[in-house]
């Protein structure tokens, strides 16, 4: 599971992140995807949104699991 938490997203990043995940409450973001998804994600808000507040969880394998 990932949990993305932003603030002040532009309209049109807000709309691709809505293609893989919900959007619960404004500017927060949760779904499932791949490791490989998320970085191609990852990328592109700090491309198109540079400067912009952004939190970012997710699971791994670890001793805490996130």
């Amino acid at each position: 599971m990932i949990v993305i938490l932003t603030e002040n997203l532009p309209p049109a990043i807000r709309g691709m992140l809505k293609r893989w995940f919900i959007e619960p409450r404004a500017n927060v973001f949760v779904g499932s995807v791949n490791a490989r998804t998320r970085e191609k994600v990852m990328d592109y808000i700090r491309r198109n949104a540079p400067g912009h507040n952004m939190l970012l969880i997710y699971d791994d394998r670890n001793c805490q699991g996130y």
